[in-house]
This record gives C-alpha cells, structure tokens and sequence, in this order.
C-alpha cells in the first residue's frame, strides 16, 4: 500500500511597525501556517469585523479609539471615524475576540527587532560599532534578513525537523506603496534560497486584500508597544488578552524582551 504524503504549502503573513523616522525600534512580525489554514482563518477574522460593523482592524486606530474613548473630557485630534461607533467595553470585546482566534495549534510566529535609532546615532559616531560599511545598508534590510531568517529557523524546527516536508514557502508582506522597501524584501527574499524550498515570489497586499495581515499588524504593534513600555520602566503585569500570552511565553524571546514571568 502506497503512503501518502502530506504537502504543506506554508504562507506566512507579515507587517511592520515603528520603520517611521523618529522610532526607537522598527519591528517586523509575522504569523506561519499551512495555507489550508488561511481560509477559515480569513472568514472566522470577517465575522468578528462583520460584528462590530468594522470594515478593516487596525491597531493603531483602535488604540487612538480607546484613547478618546476613555478620556472624553479631553480634546482630540484624532477622530476615529470607522470605530466611533463602538463604546470603551465594545472596543475591548472587539479585540479580545480578535485576538482569541490567534490561539490556534497551526498557527506560529516570528518577530525581529532592529534598534532603529541607535542605528543612526552609532553611523554617526566617529567610533562606530561596526565598520563604515554595515551602515552603508538601508536597515530596514537587516530587520527583513532577521525576520525571514527566524522564519526559516521556525519553519524548519516545526515543519520539516517533525517530519512534515515543505512543498513551498510563500511571504505576504502589507503594501505600503513604497517601491525601495518592497524591492529590498524581494532580494533578501531571494537570498533565501539556501533553505533548499520552493520560495513562491513575494506578494505585497493591503490589509483589506489579504485579512491575515490585521493579525500581523496586531502582533507587530502590541511588540513595539511592550518595549516601548519597558524602556518607560513600565512591564505588564496582566496579560490584556490571549495575544499578550502569546507573546510571552514563545521558546526564543528577542534581545531585550521581558517576559512576564521572570519578573513577577
């Protein structure tokens, strides 16, 4: 009798927050799973939004949501337009149950940390850290290489060292119409090859286009905010949802990272 073999055909969606001038730390995070997991991810991620009435997340607007929301006696720049109609406990229930679908067995993730503005202090240091040429790079090209490389590491420890045979690997990163850093992606992307898989070619989607990239957005955002937090001497005590434990109890945290349970 002939054994089949099962194929996995993984995608792997990413986003990133803080590559804006002025950030301390530009993140770049994304979630890994077999692509027959992505359909009814996409559909049960829809229902939550179709719940709410909210046509896409994103987690800055939800933040500034929550903001207004829970400082009325402030003023406000920021008008919330797609998420006014949700109240304080409305937009904590939103996601809560957003994030509770990313507690699932196939689904992993990864996430890379680039010291953004040290970067530049240090180039302009007469006694850089590193030689002239490492700063010759744009940087965002060494988070990328971290990234796609800790995927790799993920990829090969979970799939392919468990006996499950990668048949292809494709990246899905946001589009942000930005023609330099999606061409950087795409070459860091194609140094890859080394892994020996099929690399399917990059793809550059809205979060509208492809819905699994709310959830990237959601796990790049809330990592830049925990380190944002700690360099405040500020560290959480309570997870504030199931992405929070998520996070904090991954097999490799990145340089830096604080988890919960070695501090309390």
């Amino acid at each position: 009798m002939q054994t089949s073999i099962m194929m996995n055909n993984l995608v792997i969606y990413a986003d990133e927050s803080g590559t804006h001038d002025g950030s301390e730390h530009s993140y770049l995070a994304g979630w890994i799973a077999d692509e027959s997991f992505w359909t009814g991810f996409t559909e049960r991620w829809q229902a939550v939004l179709n719940k709410y009435k909210v046509e896409c997340f994103h987690f800055t607007e939800w933040a500034k949501a929550c903001y207004v929301r829970n400082h009325p006696e402030k003023e406000h720049s920021h008008d919330p337009k797609r998420l006014k109609h949700l109240s304080s406990s409305e937009l904590d229930s939103f996601f809560k149950e957003l994030s509770d679908l990313l507690v699932a067995p196939e689904l992993e993730f990864e996430i890379a940390i680039l010291e953004r503005k040290k970067f530049f202090d240090d180039k302009q240091n007469a006694n850089p850290r590193y030689p002239r040429h490492v700063y010759e790079k744009n940087p965002e090209t060494y988070l990328t290489e971290n990234f796609i490389d800790r995927c790799g590491t993920r990829m090969l420890e979970v799939w392919e060292l468990r006996g499950k045979h990668i048949d292809s690997v494709k990246y899905v990163f946001d589009n942000r119409n930005d023609k330099e850093w999606n061409q950087s992606i795409k070459s860091v992307a194609a140094a890859f090859v080394k892994w020996g898989w099929n690399f399917k070619p990059v793809e550059f989607k809205t979060k509208m286009e492809a819905i699994p990239i709310q959830a990237a957005d959601m796990l790049a955002y809330r990592s830049h905010q925990f380190t944002v937090n700690m360099g405040k001497g500020k560290v959480l005590t309570k997870p504030m949802s199931a992405l929070d434990t998520i996070i904090e109890k991954r097999v490799h945290c990145p340089p830096g990272w604080v988890r919960h349970a070695d501090r309390f």
